[in-house]
């Protein structure tokens, strides 16, 4: 099962923040675990999963409306230029 890792910080308004922050997964360990609970739990998957040399990312819409990216870093960082 795909599990949150990390978070960066959420800074919107919610009518239920409770409820909604168990909406949350941001950075995960495995992308495609992660997207297929939100669908399983009702929400829409949005646009296509890109894959970068710093990491994989999905997006999902929460059930306020907002659009929420899910980030799966890569196993080794790219070394800094």
């Amino acid at each position: 099962m795909a599990k949150a890792i990390g978070v960066g910080g959420i800074f919107f308004k919610s009518k239920d923040p409770e409820k909604l922050g168990q909406w949350y997964n941001l950075m995960v360990d495995d992308l495609d675990g992660a997207l297929a609970q939100v669908r399983e739990g009702g929400a829409e998957i949005v646009g296509e999963v890109q894959e970068e040399e710093y990491g994989r990312f999905g997006w999902f819409m929460d059930p306020e409306g907002n659009k929420v990216e899910l980030w799966q870093p890569p196993e080794t960082m790219p070394e800094d230029s």
